[in-house]
């Protein structure tokens, strides 16, 4: 496995010539591969190895061949390579990763596979600006801060509520957004019941606080990392949750944070868990599809919200491919009307990462 020159093409799936478009292994600083080059190049004496030579610095990787032996075989490396930048003007942003295979077949050539490398920020969100209904007293301010590296790492963040002069109980993540046009804004017909994308079910789950992540809802907060019982002012200065991604379809961005009332478990106030846009590079962009215009039978909007760290060329790019067709759906994913359909029957939100340098957020009501 190694580092080559180029971002891979279209090829990365062939069966003849696989992955060819990415070129050579990197070389920036021209290290010499005569006949004394595998002699001289090991994990001890990783200057003299190209810079994209991850099999010569690190070591080498085991495949399975068959799906039996996928639980047999596993690959866990872990080294610090001096020769591996990832800024200047040998960084590896924008060049392909590749597989070998030693037992290819010839006609398709011993590279396995390959996978462009490219940046991805961390994912940021934080949850303020409390709402709740007419005659209802509310007091409770303060924030709820999210963080994650990557769909891989664990989430991380810290809650600052106050205001809540003792009568708050439960607070989880609701499966949708806080509507800014409703009376009664954290109502059931408003954020829906609490996310819980892995159908746990809570009947035969442990108490608040003494269980792992996984035996409670995802969107259970307080089960996972206690309850508000009792507090006016409530600080946790850090948790870290291994259920409660921001990355990919069960991503809680977009969604929404209640908090209830320890008597009758009432909703008592509630707001959107929104991205934070402060990292480099990082851009938002809206879309919105409005259904309002007169004589037609359909009422409501889509929302759709990216946030991505492509560049403005890079996005018109990808706006022009997505809109190419006039006559009937743009469908680049094979995306079929009765899956949309299944999914707008009254009010949804989910996230599409299939695009793989930005993340969407969907949502709406028709």
């Amino acid at each position: 496995w190694d580092v080559h020159d180029f971002e891979p093409g279209r090829d990365f799936y062939n069966w003849t010539k696989r992955c060819e478009s990415t070129g050579d292994q990197f070389n920036p600083f021209g290290v010499g591969a005569g006949r004394q080059y595998e002699r001289h190049c090991n994990p001890e004496n990783p200057l003299r190895c190209a810079a994209g030579d991850l099999t010569g610095k690190g070591s080498r990787i085991n495949i399975s061949a068959k799906k039996s032996n996928d639980k047999k075989i596993r690959n866990k490396v872990f080294y610090t390579d001096v020769q591996l930048p990832l800024s200047g003007p040998d960084k590896i942003l924008g060049k392909g990763l590749v597989i070998h295979d030693d037992f290819a077949p010839p006609h398709r050539g011993d590279r396995l596979a390959c996978a462009g490398i490219r940046i991805r920020h961390p994912v940021k969100a934080s949850v303020g600006g409390w709402l709740s209904g007419p005659a209802i007293e509310s007091n409770v301010s303060g924030v709820i801060h999210f963080s994650q590296e990557s769909a891989f790492d664990v989430t991380e963040g810290k809650v600052e509520l106050s205001g809540l002069a003792g009568l708050a109980g439960g607070y989880h993540v609701h499966n949708l957004w806080v509507p800014i046009d409703k009376e009664f804004p954290c109502t059931d017909d408003s954020v829906s019941g609490h996310f819980n994308p892995y159908h746990v079910n809570v009947s035969l789950g442990p108490a608040p606080g003494v269980g792992s992540n996984d035996q409670y809802e995802a969107g259970d907060l307080s089960g996972k990392h206690g309850m508000l019982d009792g507090q006016d002012v409530y600080r946790m200065p850090d948790f870290r949750d291994v259920n409660l991604p921001l990355h990919g379809p069960h991503s809680v961005v977009g969604r929404s944070v209640v908090v209830h009332k320890k008597a009758r478990n009432f909703r008592w106030t509630c707001a959107t868990i929104q991205p934070d846009h402060r990292e480099d590079g990082v851009r938002k962009v809206i879309g919105l599809a409005s259904f309002h215009k007169q004589g037609i039978a359909v009422e409501g909007f889509i929302r759709l919200v990216s946030t991505n760290g492509l560049s403005l060329a890079s996005k018109q790019q990808i706006t022009r491919r997505n809109t190419k067709l006039s006559q009937g759906c743009g469908s680049p994913f094979s995306m079929t009307v009765q899956a949309v359909l299944k999914a707008f029957k009254r009010k949804r939100k989910w996230t599409d990462s299939r695009f793989p340098d930005k993340q969407s957020v969907i949502n709406g009501s028709l």
